[in-house]
């Protein structure tokens, strides 16, 4: 992915004005546009056996999650779901943090994900957020077995 700087840079060295403009310097500027535009799905799972993850790391072992993260511009949507395998989790448990600076939320804004209970039967509300050290925090107690499906959406700074 680029940020806006880097596809302003590749744009005013790739087609600066007065120049002979190649047809790979002119491929380069649209590839990092479409690229940009149409964010690579990047799957993100911790399971204790089958690690795939670049962008995240565990804050703990009791927590297990699959996630689904797609950049377009600064908007990032994380889709997947967090599972308590271990053992009753307390408010306030930190699932991951995001490592690539990338995906960093930006400094300004505060990302509260709330849901209603776990189980059709459940009246809780659920509260994630990410805090300044980029990691996803979940407000309520979570018992062995339980998942939370989530879908976030936020923005980057670049």
């Amino acid at each position: 992915m680029s940020t806006k700087t880097s596809i302003q840079s590749l744009i005013n060295s790739n087609l600066a004005d007065n120049s002979a403009i190649l047809a790979s310097e002119h491929r380069a500027v649209e590839n990092s546009l479409l690229n940009e535009l149409y964010g690579t799905i990047i799957q993100e799972t911790y399971s204790g056996i089958t690690d795939i993850r670049t962008n995240t790391e565990p804050t703990s072992d009791d927590n297990f999650y699959n996630l689904r993260f797609v950049k377009q511009g600064r908007k990032v949507t994380v889709i997947g779901s967090l599972i308590n395998k271990q053992t009753t989790i307390s408010s306030g448990t930190k699932f991951f943090k995001i490592i690539n600076s990338e995906f960093y939320q930006a400094t300004d804004m505060q990302i509260i994900h709330k849901m209603n209970g776990i189980s059709e039967n459940d009246q809780r509300n659920i509260f994630l957020s990410f805090n300044t050290d980029n990691e996803l925090i979940c407000s309520t107690s979570l018992g062995i077995g339980e998942n939370i499906n989530i879908e976030i959406t936020y923005f980057t700074e670049n």
